[in-house]
């Protein structure tokens, strides 16, 4: 049996808990992919978009005959809240531009193509103030 992982060069799904959306990754090699998330979150109240480039480390934790691969990576977010209803931040400006610095776990089944995946990761907003924020995810994407 081979220790290659189950991965495919596209995966589609969805995020859940904060933020809640639609997630896609690609594969660029076996060491490296790209994501992205379109996800709104706290009942309508901001719209995001992030996107990362990935590191991951595949066949690293053994559990059973499955593995589980850690990954980290490097991106960026864009994030419009309705400046109505959310108090944390300037009534003014209602778009944030921010450094994007994920971390979490992938879990692909050999049996099927879906892999699922938990994630957080930090938020160095840049634009129009810098301040800090904290994004955890949990998901799932169907590899085609």
């Amino acid at each position: 049996m081979s220790n290659d992982p189950v991965y495919a060069k596209i995966g589609a799904g969805v995020v859940l808990i904060d933020p809640t959306g639609i997630s896609v990754k690609a594969d660029i090699n076996t060491t490296n992919s790209v994501d992205a998330a379109l996800a709104w979150g706290d009942g309508g109240e901001y719209v995001f978009f992030h996107t990362d480039y990935l590191w991951v480390k595949y066949n690293y934790i053994k559990v059973d005959e499955e593995f589980i691969h850690p990954y980290f990576g490097i991106g960026m977010r864009i994030m419009n809240h309705d400046y109505e209803r959310w108090e944390r931040h300037d009534k003014k400006n209602s778009t944030m531009i921010g450094m994007r610095i994920p971390g979490g776990v992938l879990y692909s089944f050999k049996a099927v193509p879906i892999e699922v995946f938990a994630e957080g990761a930090f938020i160095m907003n840049l634009v129009p103030e810098t301040s800090g924020d904290l994004d955890i995810a949990v998901g799932a994407r169907f590899l085609f």
